[in-house]
């Protein structure tokens, strides 16, 4: 796929800068999330005040490795990371470091892996069915054989489970916090971009759950749009029309308003996650 000139620009020279500062380390270079899903956002305008996965996003990838990093390479590409992140105007460049053996095994038994975020590198990466099973199905590979080629393993009954767990804990502390309003979570519920994030993050479980694929933020949208009943149209037409950064009038004019939906549409979603294997049910329509 053709990824988009900010996307291209930043990976490229991302990786002559890690191939000078620890030559022959990457052996394989893979796109996951947004830029790789045709959903990759620049926050231009107002949006680049929005939180990484709101309105803009961050460039994530997996990098294939002959072995684990020492700790004089870890030392390296904390250098590369700490400068990229240093630069204004560069999406952050977010990923893991792993070889294929860590790709063909349990993802859940990959763990002290070297991870960069935000500009930081430790190694405290882990893995999850997510990231493996968006490697095997939709990575786009900069450096590397094509994602078909690669020993991926994927299970979707592992998928499912952690995809719920994953609901019952992140996504409800969470809402709870975001429930309170004495709270800086609280606050921020009323911002435009916190409520994206809820009802957009819960609703890609949701596909995923019923289809075992992974999604943009925005195909979520779309997807919940045609998925779930009308009573919560309102907030996916504007959560899609604050990540997409779309003209138009706002479909609130009370944040107070927004939040109360997104909250109610986040818990209705958690509370579907609870339905059986391999499906979750629709929020329904209240009172």
């Amino acid at each position: 796929m053709e990824l988009p000139a900010l996307v291209e620009d930043t990976v490229r020279t991302h990786l002559d800068e890690l191939d000078r500062a620890v030559p022959g380390l990457v052996e394989g270079l893979y796109l996951t999330g947004s830029a790789a899903m045709g959903d990759f956002r620049t926050g231009r305008g107002p949006t680049r005040w929005a939180p990484s996965g709101a309105a803009r996003s961050d460039i994530d990838f997996v990098a294939l490795v002959a072995a684990a990093p020492d700790d004089a390479a870890v030392e390296a590409l904390a250098g590369v990371h700490r400068g990229h992140a240093a630069v204004r105007g560069r999406p952050p460049v977010d990923g893991l470091y792993l070889t294929r053996h860590d790709l063909a095994g349990d993802p859940l038994a990959a763990t002290g892996l070297v991870q960069a975020h935000g500009g930081r590198v430790d190694r405290g990466g882990t893995g999850d069915p997510v990231r493996w099973q968006e490697v095997a199905q939709l990575a786009v590979a900069v450096r590397g054989p094509d994602r078909a080629e690669l020993d991926v393993r994927t299970d979707r009954a592992r998928l499912d489970e952690w995809l719920r767990a994953n609901l019952d804990g992140y996504w409800r502390r969470w809402h709870a916090g975001c429930s309170r309003w004495l709270s800086p979570a609280g606050a921020l519920s009323l911002t435009h971009w916190l409520p994206v994030w809820g009802v957009l993050g819960v609703a890609r479980i949701h596909h995923t759950l019923h289809t075992g694929l992974i999604c943009s933020k925005s195909d979520a949208a779309r997807y919940a749009l045609e998925t779930f009943d009308r009573r919560w149209h309102r907030v996916l037409d504007e959560c899609l029309r604050l990540r997409t950064a779309a003209p138009g009038r706002p479909r609130y004019a009370s944040p107070v308003a927004r939040r109360r939906d997104a909250l109610a549409f986040v818990a209705a979603v958690i509370a579907a996650g609870a339905a059986g294997p391999g499906r979750a049910s629709r929020p329904a329509r209240r009172g």
